[in-house]
């Protein structure tokens, strides 16, 4: 249970896990920094120089737990204090380039593995190896840490879900944040020049086809206030919105504002169900091993491309063209519907081409399906009798709703 993050108007049954980068002002120098967050004892952090030139600390991944707020209020106060004896103030870190990343993990903790116990592992990895406990895509060490220590990947659902709710409530969460960062070059908002619709969303049919059309927004860099890429990168999506802080609270509230919205998505709107996902047939045949496509030319290629065509090939159409046997023709439908799939390749018998008797040879046609749909089990949105609601305050306690609330008057002065 996330019992430490304050949502008592909804009960969670999933922990998830975050991390943050906290951007300072590229004057601090990257060693610098360093050095003095290991003269004060910090560690569960490496230190780089992040592409817009500020000074990035990388915290390691964390769950919503004491140890994790503890761990920030240190990390916040010794940054503060580096700030001070380098350059004079804490006030002059954080500049207009500056902005706040929380990453949130692309898999919730296993069931049964601690918050407060998972944190301080993490820690201590980042620590001994400068790197991510848990990587999905690491090395062997990692991938071992990941299936120990986390639940299967969201599905697609779960990754439109949160992204047509961030979109629909994107000028509400704009006004949450400094104004600076409302329509930021480092963090374009889903509403930029109206190109993200609710329609464009929901005809999506992939995560690759939904990342595609978020950052069409940036001409296809990170700078989206919601990052889709670091999924396949890092295992995590990235909220860049915030601005640059090093308020430790308020880094807090922020994390446990985006760890409520994505848990809000995967246990309040979606459901197990069953799935169908449509998926165009490729134009070329792959290879027997998946890693490419059959050479052009080649007979197996050629018989492809003559059932691919709306009309189909008869066994005798493929025998006469390619001029190979009638058991090899057969063998070579068999093969193609083992690379793509046996119900992308549809037989067309003797009584659907009209004929009562004859030679399969010469009036069984065969045909590729332009797309096929496959049916599994995955997220599906919960029946709308029953499905929480889109907004972003769904789940948030009233002290926290009242403190945002207080922040956005604030903002807004």
């Amino acid at each position: 249970m996330t019992q430490s993050i304050e949502t008592e108007n909804a009960t969670y049954t999933n922990i998830p896990t975050f991390s943050y980068e906290i951007e300072v002002t590229g004057n601090l120098p990257v060693d610098v920094m360093q050095r003095g967050l290991n003269d004060r004892g910090i560690t569960g952090c490496k230190v780089v120089r992040d592409g817009s030139g500020c000074t990035e600390v990388v915290v390691a991944p964390l769950a919503p737990c004491q140890t994790a707020w503890e761990y920030t209020q240190n990390l916040c106060a010794a940054i503060n204090s580096i700030g001070r004896n380098e350059l004079g103030t804490s006030d002059r870190l954080i500049n207009s380039q500056c902005g706040l990343h929380v990453h949130v993990g692309h898999a919730f903790l296993e069931q049964g593995i601690d918050a407060d116990e998972f944190t301080r592992e993490s820690l201590a990895y980042m620590t001994d190896t400068n790197n991510y406990i848990g990587k999905s895509n690491g090395n062997i060490a990692q991938r071992e840490q990941h299936e120990r220590l986390f639940a299967d990947p969201f599905d697609f659902e779960q990754d439109r879900d949160f992204t047509l709710r961030y979109w629909k409530h994107q000028n509400q969460i704009s006004s949450m944040l400094a104004p600076s960062r409302s329509n930021n070059r480092f963090a374009y908002p889903l509403t930029k020049d109206g190109l993200l619709t609710e329609e464009n969303i929901m005809a999506c049919r992939d995560r690759e086809e939904l990342t595609r059309l978020v950052h069409s927004l940036d001409g296809s860099s990170k700078f989206i206030a919601l990052n889709l890429k670091t999924i396949q990168t890092l295992g995590t999506v990235e909220f860049r919105q915030h601005q640059g802080t090093t308020d430790a609270d308020k880094i807090r509230k922020w994390c446990e504002f985006l760890v409520n919205f994505v848990l809000h998505t995967s246990e309040k709107r979606l459901e197990q169900g069953t799935t169908a996902t449509t998926t165009p047939t490729p134009e070329v045949l792959p290879n027997a091993s998946g890693t490419g496509n059959v050479r052009a030319g080649t007979r197996i290629a050629v018989q492809y491309d003559m059932i691919r065509r709306e009309e189909g090939a008869t066994i005798q159409e493929i025998v006469d063209f390619t001029g190979c046997g009638e058991q090899r023709a057969r063998s070579g439908i068999t093969e193609i519907r083992d690379r793509i799939g046996h119900s992308a390749v549809v037989t067309h018998t003797l009584h659907s081409e009209g004929r009562r008797n004859g030679d399969g040879t010469n009036h069984t046609r065969y045909t590729v399906l332009p797309e096929t749909i496959v049916e599994g089990s995955g997220m599906t949105l919960t029946p709308e009798n029953r499905r929480g609601g889109t907004s972003i305050w769904c789940g948030i306690s009233d002290q926290r709703f009242e403190w945002w609330q207080g922040r956005i008057t604030e903002l807004a002065r």
